[in-house]
């Protein structure tokens, strides 16, 4: 078959042609009406409008670490401005549709972003207190090291498995971290009105995001409907938890021990109740301490959490309420032998 035969070919050789002449005729007369030197030289000086810089285009403040802004305890305080640290600023667009979309009842877009993102901070510092990871589950035909009752361990180093001897698994993971997501969301029920449940609720999807990735990468639990089975039983658990830590609050500290014991410890028999007693007073001096740090403490995700084991010195004190009387008669009998 010819060229000729064909007159679509001769039709796309013409356009490409055509093209190539009106570029270069384009470039050509461009290159004729640049000025010449002497025509703009002792002209008038070009001014090159510059951008408006905004607050978030600027470089952040720096903030003070948590370490510096701690107390004895090694809880953090946030007292200073310096130690709030800036985020980005939203735009007048945006203050001004989330204002209308405020006085209609709902949450800006804009705050939702930040929610997220200062959520997601947030809560890789819940997880990261009690991480573990399992190597075998990264080597082609190694069989994951199991317990007695098929769980599946791990590897993992930091107070949580070393000092209390907790098995480095997917179950004490959550529940850790499920601790310390609580003390979040027992400061972030003080935000206003419409925000405290949009904070809370970014701070469960990370959670949960992060657990559905461990099942797939880790135990390699590639059906979907296993994994949404187990992470409907983990969002039970979570309800339950929070039920239980805030019962524990109101009502005392030997109603928080069992909390933590059924939880955290699995309900084990044979567990050292002082460091029961160290989680408990771990809990009591976070909710201190976060009850202290302001509003943008926690929305510039500036809160670190510290060890345990730092509440030890308290623990071993004895009670005063050893010595006490459990009635009248002994009570006078010890006032009589000057005990009392």
């Amino acid at each position: 078959m010819s060229v000729t035969s064909r007159p679509y070919l001769r039709t796309i050789g013409s356009i490409a042609r055509s093209t190539q002449h009106q570029t270069e005729a384009a470039q050509s007369n461009y290159v004729q009406r640049l000025p010449r030197r002497s025509d703009w030289e002792h002209s008038r000086p070009l001014v090159f409008p510059t951008r408006r810089r905004r607050l978030h285009d600027s470089a952040p403040r720096k903030a003070s670490t948590p370490e510096e802004n701690a107390d004895k305890w090694g809880m953090p305080i946030y007292k200073t401005k310096e130690a709030i640290s800036a985020y980005n600023a939203p735009s007048a667009k945006e203050r001004d549709r989330d204002s209308r979309q405020h006085r209609a009842g709902t949450v800006g877009d804009s705050e939702h972003n930040k929610a997220i993102a200062a959520t997601e901070t947030l809560f890789k510092e819940c997880a990261r207190q009690a991480d573990y990871f399992i190597p075998q589950a990264f080597e082609k035909g190694v069989e994951i090291p199991k317990t007695a009752d098929a769980t599946d361990i791990g590897q993992g180093t930091g107070w949580w498995y070393e000092n209390l001897g907790l098995e480095p698994n997917f179950n004490t993971w959550a529940q850790v971290t499920f601790l310390h997501m609580y003390l979040l969301t027992v400061r972030m029920r003080y935000f206003s009105e419409g925000y405290a449940n949009v904070w809370m609720q970014h701070l469960h999807d990370h959670f949960f995001w992060e657990a559905e990735h461990r099942m797939t990468i880790f135990h390699k639990i590639n059906s979907r409907t296993l994994r949404n089975t187990y992470l409907k039983d983990l969002y039970n658990q979570w309800r339950g938890v929070q039920g239980a830590y805030d019962e524990g609050l109101v009502k005392g500290d030997a109603v928080l021990a069992t909390a933590v014991w059924r939880n955290v410890f699995t309900a084990k028999a044979d567990v050292d109740w002082k460091y029961v007693a160290l989680v408990v007073g771990f809990m009591r001096r976070g909710v201190r301490a976060l009850d202290k740090a302001g509003d943008r403490a926690i929305v510039g995700s500036m809160v670190r959490f510290g060890s345990p084991m730092s509440e030890m010195p308290l623990v071993l004190k004895p009670s005063r309420g050893l010595h006490e009387p459990f009635n009248e008669e002994d009570e006078i009998a010890a006032a009589k032998e000057g005990k009392w």
